[in-house]
């Protein structure tokens, strides 16, 4: 498990950050990223699932 703690800065205010392998309960907040990140007119049936995240999960952690 990978996790790293640093602040970053939003105008003068520093904001704290957690960077850190993904788990099963962040799968849904994935995909609102994948929706935000690539709206229409690109097709949602490219977005990844939770079982193609589920699996691309695992394959990391065997490599």
């Amino acid at each position: 498990m990978y996790r790293k703690e640093f602040f970053v800065f939003d105008q003068e205010k520093p904001v704290p950050v957690i960077i850190r392998n993904y788990e099963e309960k962040d799968f849904p907040d994935l995909i609102r990223i994948q929706q935000e990140s690539f709206p229409p007119p690109f097709p949602s049936e490219l977005w990844w699932n939770e079982e193609q995240i589920a699996r691309r999960g695992k394959d990391a952690r065997l490599s």
